[in-house]
């Protein structure tokens, strides 16, 4: 493929708005997560929109081994429920610690870009965190999620996850 080949494509699927191209990202990010009950992906980038200050996905910290089975959902857990049982990490805590390590600049008034809303402890750590927009395509079971953010003052932007996937899905099929 060259250039040509991909300025067509372009042409024919048309240039994603940023908001499509940081939440395609993040839906690729997620198929890193090694939660065996939800994949989940995030990219943080700067306030303007225009820099990846970090990626993350959900799963089990560093050194630990991966789940072989699900204990929440062999207790009869739902989504949301019994968190503190779980040894994965939130892609929303597991960006912000990332951030943190790496150093990579802050937070303040960035754009969370999410493939699920935020469980209402990661609502805690967006706020503190004075993130100031998130967008996601598919909502978390958390009915009090949305009420803490709005309280804070935190844009939530829910984008169409069937577009974001026609999307890819026409790239996919035009690049092969």
């Amino acid at each position: 493929m060259n250039l040509e080949d991909v300025k067509n494509i372009n042409f024919l699927v048309g240039i994603p708005t940023l908001e499509e191209y940081y939440m395609t990202l993040a839906f690729m990010v997620s198929s890193r997560a090694n939660c065996l009950n939800r994949a989940v992906g995030a990219v943080l980038v700067t306030s303007d929109n225009r820099h990846i200050l970090a990626t993350s996905y959900n799963g089990v910290p560093r050194g630990l081994p991966h789940c072989e089975v699900c204990i929440r959902r062999i207790k009869g857990f739902g989504p949301g429920e019994g968190l503190n049982l779980c040894n994965a990490a939130h892609a929303e805590q597991n960006i912000l610690t990332q951030l943190a390590r790496n150093n990579s600049g802050s937070s303040k008034n960035a754009i969370l870009y999410v493939t699920d809303s935020p469980c209402s402890d990661c609502c805690k750590l967006i706020i503190n965190s004075e993130i100031q927009r998130v967008v996601y395509c598919r909502e978390y079971p958390n009915p009090d999620t949305f009420e803490k953010l709005k309280i804070a003052k935190v844009e939530m932007v829910k984008l169409d996850e069937k577009m974001i996937f026609d999307k890819i899905k026409k790239w996919a099929d035009l690049l092969k």
